[in-house]
């Protein structure tokens, strides 16, 4: 536990944070385990993963506004990236995200970089149609 800690300060980690990812890890292998699904890694394609975040998350979709910020698709509300986000310096056009923190600003934490197609495929009811959101989103799928 101490070197792991050591570890941790050394790689600029949280411990806790760190502890409570394995033991996310651990819970859902076992649920794997139990459904006799073989455990597999993805590698580098997260395509998958990222659908499944569209699927629950669609509410939380966010399309980049010319001045950098984000507009939820569903109200409008302007939020920004989340200072700690690995996604603030890279701005991309479509994203979703977990949770709303409010300090000086709407901040949107835990997103993740998505197709504005999976959207309308995933969620065809809340979304009006693959062309809408192209064309609210303009050429390159940027705003």
């Amino acid at each position: 536990a101490r070197e792991r800690g050591r570890w941790c300060r050394d790689h600029f980690i949280n411990s806790r944070a760190l502890s409570k990812a394995a033991d996310i890890y651990n819970q859902l292998k076992g649920y794997l385990s139990d459904l006799e699904i073989p455990l597999t890694s993805c590698g580098e394609d997260t395509t998958s993963l990222r659908r499944c975040l569209v699927s629950g998350l669609f509410p939380h979709a966010a399309r980049r506004q010319p001045d950098g910020t984000y507009s939820l698709f569903a109200t409008s509300q302007v939020v920004h990236l989340h200072p700690s986000s690995v996604l603030c310096a890279s701005k991309p056009p479509c994203v979703v995200f977990n949770e709303l923190v409010r300090t000086t600003k709407q901040y949107a934490r835990c997103a993740a970089v998505v197709e504005p197609a999976w959207l309308v495929e995933m969620a065809p009811q809340f979304f009006a149609s693959k062309a809408d959101l192209t064309s609210t989103l303009g050429p390159g799928g940027a705003g």
